[in-house]
């Protein structure tokens, strides 16, 4: 609610993290069963000094307030799409921003009875069927209530999957190197659905390089809601690529950070890539070790071009520079 939302319903963190010691309780809390207003009060307490105790112990909020301690992480994503029905309909008459970021698949995961073993893979593979009957009801509800064509959907990642292949979570980035919190391809590089009937058309496909930052703009745009002036953007207005204007992005390069850091580790300008080290789990003293991989040719980032390349890296190297010297923070 502090960052501009007027409602918010959900988790207030990652579902493997646990209460917060400054949170607040509303006067009709539901607590489970096993748990007391006085219980709830010590785990605040106890938060202190052994997180690692209450560990994936959920507190479900409704604005500011804890409404349910613990939640049923089994019914989020049941609650989560009912919440967004709900609204939908409440608002319908007038223009609304729906966000809704499903807890799952994130670890540790959970799905409602009816959708245990749907997959006949693996419990995240029945979270994954649980999110898309979510999609589908949340659809549903747009074209019930004569709202398919004047609403913009976009369905994304917010980065690649977990290095846990062989765990409940983990997944593979396909052709793609790397993992979450990579600069590699695999770390960062997913699919974005957007569906929008009579300004999108059907089946239309584009490989251009964009990113979520560049959603605000966009949004911005096709909701005829003019920007500020008397800033510099680090985004781009989409809307022409999207509705077949145009089948070039306005993005042009795409700068990586390293996780938790203010390290700039490379730069994509292109189809070409130059990284430092690729990833934020390596914390060796060692020097930096330059890759240059060319995108096109090259998608699995697995041919390091640097060393026949040095007028490319140097080129990259002095956009990193130029463009990391020009960010200012307040």
């Amino acid at each position: 609610t502090n960052q501009g939302f007027d409602s918010y319903f959900g988790l207030p963190y990652s579902n493997d993290m646990s209460i917060a010691k400054e949170i607040a309780l509303s006067d009709d809390l539901k607590l489970d069963p096993r748990w007391t207003r006085k219980r709830l009060e010590r785990d605040l307490k106890v938060y202190e000094t052994d997180y690692r105790s209450m560990k994936d112990i959920m507190p479900l909020m409704r604005g500011e307030e804890i409404i349910e301690y613990p939640t049923d992480q089994s019914q989020l994503t049941k609650r989560y799409t009912h919440e967004a029905v709900r609204f939908i309909e409440r608002n319908k008459e007038k223009p609304f921003f729906l966000y809704l970021p499903h807890t799952m698949p994130h670890t540790p995961i959970f799905v409602d009875e009816r959708f245990k073993d749907s997959s006949g893979v693996s419990l995240y593979c029945d979270s994954i069927q649980e999110i898309d009957w979510s999609v589908g009801r949340v659809l549903n509800s747009l074209r019930e209530n004569n709202l398919a064509e004047k609403t913009l959907v976009l369905f994304c990642s917010d980065n690649g999957p977990a290095n846990r292949e062989d765990k409940p979570g983990g997944s593979s980035a396909g052709p793609f190197r790397g993992h979450k919190f990579d600069t590699f391809e695999g770390g960062h590089r997913v699919s974005c659905i957007v569906w929008a009937p009579g300004l999108i058309e059907e089946g239309t496909e584009s490989d251009a390089i964009t990113s979520t930052l560049d959603l605000f703009p966009t949004i911005a745009h096709l909701a005829g809601i003019p920007l500020p002036t008397d800033r510099v953007y680090d985004s781009y207005n989409l809307a022409p690529l999207l509705t077949g204007q145009t089948d070039t992005s306005p993005r042009k390069e795409m700068f990586f950070y390293r996780a938790n850091s203010t390290e700039l580790d490379g730069v994509r300008i292109g189809d070409w890539k130059f990284l430092h080290r690729g990833s934020h789990r390596n914390r060796d003293k060692k020097p930096a070790s330059p890759m240059l991989f060319h995108l096109s040719t090259d998608p699995g980032e697995q041919t390091n071009l640097a060393e026949e390349n040095p007028e490319k890296v140097e080129e990259l190297l002095a956009r990193m520079k130029a463009f990391d010297e020009a960010i200012t923070t307040e």
